[in-house]
């Protein structure tokens, strides 16, 4: 990030970053650490990850918007999704007072109405031992370009479940995917313009575990033609956490076959 730095931290253009651009950039990619615990003792919120900012719904579109916040809201389309989320959800949820300005809102002061909602919102227990004690299985997918949430949040969730049950026993009926280049409803576009394989039958592979004790690993995404017979344009292995899929360098990138599954 230095070394993008415009001289001395002013801004001179887009050919480099003031001082002030690097700490907007900072401020969006750390976690944000609560003035008090919510649910399950959950002390921060992770940043957003870094590579998919321009990705379609990525970082302006989601967190930065066109514009500065507006309240009240006058135009939506160039408030960011966050602002246009977080402005109602302050007012009717938190506050219950719809003339509440939310860029006034404390959170220390609506302390207890935040975490009567995180009681009834945040599925954040680790501790899955009554679910798996009935039969339970569980697929969880994260989207690596998501910026309505942050996949890191996905993956501090399973970690915390690994912690608390152990990595054996969490592998007897949970498995945890991460998508990368693929947005909030799974929509991402390669360097070509083309969309990333990101379409998976999470339905079916569920009930064949369930149902028919077909334990799954890595699974097969797609990215087919928007109209009917649906032909399959593009495959990529969609690899069990912490792994990601990897083009070999040679094959067809088009295939699920040129990529293998390996660690970051």
């Amino acid at each position: 990030m230095g070394t993008l730095r415009c001289p001395d931290g002013a801004d001179t253009g887009d050919s480099c970053l003031s001082d002030k651009q690097i700490e907007a950039d900072r401020l969006v990619h750390r976690p944000y650490r609560y003035p008090f615990a919510m649910k399950n003792g959950v002390a921060a919120s992770p940043g957003w990850t870094y590579g998919s900012e321009v990705q379609p719904g990525g970082m302006v579109d989601t967190i930065t918007g066109k514009e500065k916040p507006q309240f009240p809201i006058a135009n939506e389309k160039v408030q960011s999704v966050a602002w246009v989320n977080a402005d109602g959800f302050v007012r009717y949820f938190f506050a219950r007072d719809p003339k509440l300005d939310p860029f006034q809102f404390s959170a220390e002061k609506f302390a207890g109405r935040i975490k009567e909602i995180s009681e009834m919102f945040d599925t954040t227990d680790p501790d899955l031992s009554a679910f798996q004690a009935r039969g339970g299985k569980l697929i969880l997918k994260g989207n690596g370009a998501d910026y309505q949430r942050s996949v890191l949040q996905e993956i501090d969730y399973y970690k915390s479940v690994v912690a608390r049950m152990g990595q054996d026993r969490a592998d007897q009926f949970v498995r945890f995917y991460v998508t990368p280049g693929v947005n909030h409803p799974g929509n991402g576009v390669m360097a070509d313009g083309k969309a990333v394989p990101a379409k998976v039958d999470l339905l079916g592979v569920l009930d064949a575990w369930v149902d028919n004790g077909k334990t799954p690993d890595t699974l097969t995404q797609v990215s087919q033609q928007e109209q009917a017979p649906f032909k399959t344009i593009a495959s990529r292995p969609m690899c069990r956490y912490p792994l990601s899929p990897r083009y070999d360098g040679d094959g067809d990138p088009s295939e699920a076959g040129s990529f293998t599954c390996a660690k970051q």
